[in-house]
């Protein structure tokens, strides 16, 4: 848990230079779900959707932490998304069979 507050830290610091750092954002959202900080994880990757809504990494990431919660109806539209630009995909394929 530690190490995850560290990141979270790196991460912002990153994020206080260059907001627009996608890798940064999915980090961090990465890292805060870790942490059980789930919410804020999501908003994390609500911005980095808000600059590049094609962004598979960050959907994949949003369909996970709903998964995670239990709410399959969340997780099947980001998986779902994800695979509309990513159609070869087999892992999001088999993330959408096991909701």
């Amino acid at each position: 848990d530690g190490d995850m507050v560290g990141a979270i830290r790196i991460y912002d610091s990153i994020l206080e230079q260059e907001p627009d750092n996608i890798a940064a954002h999915i980090g961090k959202a990465k890292a805060l779900n870790a942490t059980g900080k789930w919410g804020k994880a999501l908003q994390s990757i609500s911005s980095v959707l808000e600059r590049n809504p094609d962004n598979v990494d960050a959907l994949v990431l949003k369909g996970d932490i709903f998964a995670e919660r239990g709410n399959t109806e969340m997780a099947r539209q980001a998986y779902t998304q994800a695979l509309q630009i990513d159609p070869d995909n087999q892992d999001i394929a088999e993330k959408i069979q096991n909701l």
